[in-house]
């Protein structure tokens, strides 16, 4: 019997699955995972393993029973807010807990945020995906980004070139309650996306969150944004658990 594919494809965040698929490389299943780095230029050097006109290709070979999962633009909440921007700011969000006024100088609506939020991904992660649903025969998932790392040292300890050459030493991050927000409005913007393009979002894994919503530490990559491969083969065990028998 053939098996189904799986293709997993997005930017960083898809390393933790592909070293999971590593891992159950020789196990038997009626799965056929394949994770890929989308290209692209970082520190003026190309990386990833197929570039967007190669994976609508390839997207278009894949049956109605396979499955196309992707996890791009994960790290958009991050690049807004990881490190303490020189105006500190808070967004009102409803059920959220409010930062101490002292600690943030500009209080941002919630439509605006929300709005911001959408907009920017809709430019870069929603053209890609709109062109990847046109032509893929199969379900096509969006994976929610792993949530944020609640401890400020392991972030400051483990924060990539982008983040050094900013500054983060020296400027520090942003509060946790804070990137929590700016998670859950990628999160948001992401869903809608999803609808509108007939896709399917899946959140996080079960338990991979702690009690206050940050990711728990036994998923924490060694750098300051990723999850590792433990997740990673959480993951895989979600996509397999939603996909029609």
């Amino acid at each position: 019997m053939t098996k189904r594919k799986v293709l997993i494809v997005g930017d960083s965040h898809v390393y933790a699955i592909k070293a999971a698929v590593d891992k159950i490389a020789d196990h038997k299943s009626d799965f056929e995972f394949v994770a890929l780095r989308l290209s692209t230029e970082k520190n003026g050097t190309k990386i990833g393993d197929i570039d967007l006109p190669e994976l609508l290709t390839t997207a278009t070979h894949l049956r109605s029973n396979d499955a196309l999962v992707t996890t791009l633009r994960g790290n958009e909440y991050n690049i807004l807010g990881l490190m303490r921007h020189p105006r500190p700011f808070e967004i009102m969000i409803p059920g959220f807990a409010d930062l101490p006024e002292d600690t943030y100088e500009e209080l941002i609506p919630y439509a605006t945020a929300s709005s911001f939020m959408f907009e920017s991904l809709k430019r870069g992660h929603g053209r890609q995906l709109s062109r990847i649903a046109k032509v893929c025969a199969a379900p096509v998932f969006c994976l929610s980004a792993p949530a944020p790392k609640e401890d400020e040292a392991h972030i400051l300890n483990g924060a990539d070139t982008y983040f050094r050459d900013a500054g983060i030493s020296d400027i520090g991050v942003s509060p946790a309650p804070l990137r929590l927000k700016l998670w859950e409005l990628q999160n948001g913007a992401l869903a809608k996306l999803c609808s509108d393009l007939k896709a399917i979002l899946l959140p996080n894994p079960p338990g991979t969150r702690d009690a206050n919503g940050y990711l728990e530490r036994a998923y924490y990559a060694s750098d300051a944004t990723h999850a590792n491969t433990a997740y990673g083969g959480l993951v895989l065990d979600q996509i397999v658990a939603t996909l029609p028998n």
